[in-house]
């Protein structure tokens, strides 16, 4: 399966309210070129973590594929399961010890990670990031359409 039949058939899925059962979506993931693993996997978990699901990182990194992925890799999996986690206030924030210990073999890149985004808070850039992205999104969404 190619990517971006991949990415339309989970995006048609996601956009008529069907989740695809997360079985079934690793193994589209599994079907697809190694180095469009890491960012299918992310846009899907993001709409699992969206949607209220709870639906971690480790779900996509058990698979061989994945796991062997580079850490910048798995951190991108990680983060966009972070980003979710901390924008959903009816949900604990994300804790720096919860992460060492899930993912105690990239300590310091969680570490990074962490600090980058106490960074973010602390500068208030997070919200002019959440901004930019937020247009940027709208504008995509209008691209798409026409």
């Amino acid at each position: 399966m190619a990517t971006r039949e991949a990415y339309d058939d989970l995006q048609l899925r996601w956009n008529a309210l069907i989740a695809p059962a997360l079985t079934e979506v690793l193994r589209i993931i599994e079907k697809v070129p190694e180095d469009e693993r890491t960012d299918l996997a992310a846009f899907d978990l993001g709409e699992h973590v969206r949607c209220g699901e709870a639906v971690l990182a480790e779900s996509y990194l058990k698979l061989p594929s994945l796991s062997a992925l580079s850490p910048s890799d798995q951190m991108e999996i990680i983060f966009t399961e972070l980003h979710f986690r901390r924008g959903d206030p009816s949900r604990d924030p994300p804790r720096l010890e919860d992460y060492l210990n899930r993912f105690p073999f990239l300590e310091d890149e969680i570490r990074k990670q962490f600090d980058f985004d106490a960074i973010l808070d602390i500068t208030g850039l997070r919200d002019a990031i959440d901004e930019e992205v937020a247009d940027l999104i709208k504008f995509d969404e209008r691209f798409d359409r026409n």
